[in-house]
C-alpha cells in the first residue's frame, strides 16, 4: 500500500514543486487529531514517515473540499519525528472505515505551495482511493497466501524428524518470517508453588540470557495484556507503553527490542493457555493486517498445541527449563563456594611455613579443582547449548538483518589478518546489538543515503565500524541520564553491552561528516 500510494503522491508534490506529499488516514472511531501513515514522499534531505506511524496533527483538518491550510504540525507518537509545513493544500476524501486527507506542501516559512486550481487539475483522489481499496484486497490475498504457507512450513517441520523443541522451534520461526519481524517467542505457562508463571519456552533470533530467562506473571507485560484482554496487542514504543504493568523494560531493551505484537493462545473459548509474540529492533507501527495475520496464525498454534505431539513438545520446554534453572542455582551457590575453598586453600599454601602443612593445604585445593571441572562438566550437560561461538560473517549477516530503507545503500567490510577465526557467543552477541542500534539510529535520525559496515579481525582484537553520511545527530553527546530522561535508550544500551565485554565505544557526529560508531573489542579469549 504504501509503495502504490506513494507513486500518485510523487505525482502530486512534483505537479506543485512541493517538498512533501503525506497521505493521513483515520479509521472510524478514531478521535481528534490522530491519524494514520499511509504513504509519504518528501524531497532529499527530509526524514520520511514510516508505514502506519502514528501522528497527532496540531489541526483537526475538518475538511469536506480541498482548501489551503498554513502551519500544519504534527508529531510520530512512536519516535522522535515530526513535520511542519508552512504552507499546504490539504485534500480530503471518505470511504466506509473512515476518513483520510492528502497534505501537500513545503517546509520553509515564508514560502507558498503553487495553486489550488493547478493541484485540483492533477489530483485524482478517485484514483487514490481506489488504489486503497485494491491494496486492501491485496492485502486479504496475502493473508491467505502467506497462512497457507506459514502451515506448510509448521507441517514439514513436524513430519521431519525435527523432535520435541524442533517442533516449538518452528512455530516462533515461521511467526517471526510470517510478520518479516526481527524476533519471535513463545510463552507457556508452568504451576509453581507462588502460583502460575509464564516462561519462554522457545524463540527464534533472541540472544540475551536475562531475556531468555525471564518469568512473567499472568498480568505482566505485553503478554499480560494479550492475557487480560484475549485478543491480540501491539506496542510500537515497549519501553514507554503506559498499558503494560510491571513490564520487563530493562531486559526487553537489552534484547533490542523496541516494538512487539503479542496474540494469546487460546483453547476451550476463551482460556489463555500462552502467548506468541514478535518483536522488531527498529521502530515499527504494526499495522490492522499485521494483527490480523498473526490472530489467525495463533488460532492454527493453539490448535496444534492441544495435540500429543505438541504437548510433548511444551513438556520438554519445562523439563529443559527446570534443567537449566537447577544448573544455574548450583554455579551460583555449590561452584562459587568450591571456587573460594580453592583460592583460600592457595593462599593457606603459600603463606605455610610447614611443608606437611602445606602439602596437604594443596591437596584441598587440587581436590576442589578437580570437583569444580567435574562439576562444570556435569552443569554443561543440563543447559542447552546455543553456538559456542559465530564467524566474522554471521557476526555480519546479524547485523544487516535491519532493512535499510529505499534510496539508503549499504557496503559490508571484513578487513583483518583474522576473519576466519570466530568470536565467542557472548562477545559477538554484543557485537550484533551494538552494529544493529548504529544502524536503526542511522536511519531514523540522520537522513542518509550511504551505511558502512566493517569489521576488523586482528591478532588484538575485533573493531567494529559502523558510518553514515547523514546529518549527524546531538543526541550522542549526551550523558546517560539526559538521554534516558529523553526517552533516547538505544545509546545507553550500546554502552552498556560494550562495558559488559570489556570493550570500548566511541561517538562521533557532525553535520558535516555524519556519525561515525566504533566497538574496539580487545581479544581476550
Amino acid at each position: 500500500m504504501f509503495d502504490s500510494l506513494r507513486e500518485i503522491l510523487v505525482e502530486l508534490r512534483e505537479a506543485v514543486l512541493s517538498e512533501r506529499a503525506i497521505a493521513l488516514y483515520q479509521p472510524t472511531g478514531t478521535g481528534g487529531s490522530d491519524f494514520f501513515v499511509l504513504s509519504d514522499s518528501c524531497s532529499t534531505g527530509l526524514e520520511p514517515a514510516i508505514a502506519n506511524e502514528p501522528l497527532r496533527l496540531n489541526q483537526s483538518l475538518d475538511t469536506l473540499a480541498p482548501v489551503s491550510v498554513s502551519g500544519v504540525a504534527a508529531r510520530s507518537r512512536l519516535r522522535p519525528f515530526g513535520l511542519h509545513l508552512a504552507s499546504a493544500l490539504a485534500m480530503p476524501w471518505r470511504d466506509p472505515f473512515g476518513r483520510g486527507v492528502v497534505l501537500v506542501g513545503i517546509e520553509v516559512d515564508g514560502g507558498e505551495c503553487q495553486s489550488l486550481q493547478r493541484l485540483r487539475g492533477v489530483a485524482d483522489l478517485p484514483r487514490l482511493t481506489r488504489t486503497l481499496g485494491e491494496s486492501r484486497l491485496s492485502g486479504t490475498l496475502h493473508i491467505q497466501r502467506q497462512l497457507s504457507s506459514a502451515l506448510r512450513s509448521v507441517l514439514a517441520a513436524d513430519t521431519s524428524g525435527a523432535g520435541p523443541m524442533g517442533r516449538l522451534r518452528s512455530l516462533v520461526d515461521t511467526a517471526r518470517v510470517l510478520l518479516r519481524s526481527d524476533a519471535a517467542y513463545l510463552a507457556l505457562p508452568e504451576q509453581e508453588p507462588s502460583g502460575t508463571h509464564y516462561y519462554f519456552a522457545s524463540f527464534s533470533k533472541v540472544y540475551t540470557p536475562d531475556f531468555r530467562h525471564l518469568r512473567m506473571e499472568f498480568g505482566q507485560g505485553l503478554g499480560g495484556l494479550a492475557r487480560r484482554t484475549g485478543r491480540v496487542v501491539t506496542s510500537i514504543d515497549y519501553a514507554r507503553d503506559e498499558r503494560l504493568l510491571e513490564a520487563p523494560v530493562s531486559e526487553t531493551l537489552d534484547e533490542g527490542i523496541l516494538s512487539a505484537v503479542a496474540a494469546p493462545l487460546t483453547r476451550s473459548g476463551s482460556e489463555v493457555h500462552g502467548v506468541l509474540y514478535v518483536g522488531n529492533r527498529t521502530p515499527r507501527p504494526y499495522s490492522e493486517t499485521d494483527e490480523r495475520l498473526l490472530s489467525e496464525y495463533a488460532e492454527y498454534v493453539s490448535l496444534l498445541m492441544n495435540t500429543s505431539e505438541f504437548k510433548e513438545s511444551a513438556q520438554s520446554a519445562r523439563l529443559g527449563r527446570l534443567r537449566e534453572d537447577f544448573a544455574h542455582a548450583i554455579h551460583d551457590s555449590v561452584v562459587r563456594r568450591l571456587v573460594e575453598i580453592g583460592f583460600t586453600a592457595e593462599q593457606a599454601a603459600a603463606s605455610a611455613e610447614d611443608g606437611a602443612a602445606a602439602a596437604s593445604v594443596e591437596a584441598i585445593r587440587q581436590s576442589a579443582a578437580d570437583a569444580l571441572q567435574t562439576l562444570r562438566a556435569e552443569l554443561s550437560e543440563l543447559v542447552p547449548r546455543g553456538p559456542a561461538q559465530m564467524s566474522v560473517s554471521q557476526v555480519l549477516d546479524s547485523i544487516t538483518s535491519v532493512r535499510a530503507r529505499p534510496g539508503v545503500s549499504r557496503t559490508v567490510l571484513v578487513i583483518g589478518p583474522m576473519t576466519e577465526a570466530p568470536l565467542p557467543s557472548h562477545v559477538a552477541e554484543a557485537v550484533v546489538q551494538v552494529g544493529a542500534e548504529a544502524l536503526t539510529n542511522s536511519l531514523k535520525h540522520s537522513a542518509c543515503t550511504m551505511q558502512t559496515i566493517s569489521i576488523d579481525s586482528s591478532a588484538t582484537g575485533v573493531t567494529l565500524r559502523v558510518t553514515d553520511d547523514g546529518r549527524g545527530s546531538p543526541i550522542v553527546n549526551l550523558d546517560p541520564a539526559q538521554l534516558s530522561s529523553m526517552g533516547h535508550l538505544g545509546v545507553t544500551s550500546m554502552r552498556r553491552r560494550a562495558a559488559r565485554i570489556g570493550a570500548s565505544l566511541t561517538i562521533d557526529s557532525s553535520a558535516d561528516e555524519g556519525t561515525r560508531v566504533c566497538l574496539d573489542v580487545p581479544r581476550t579469549w
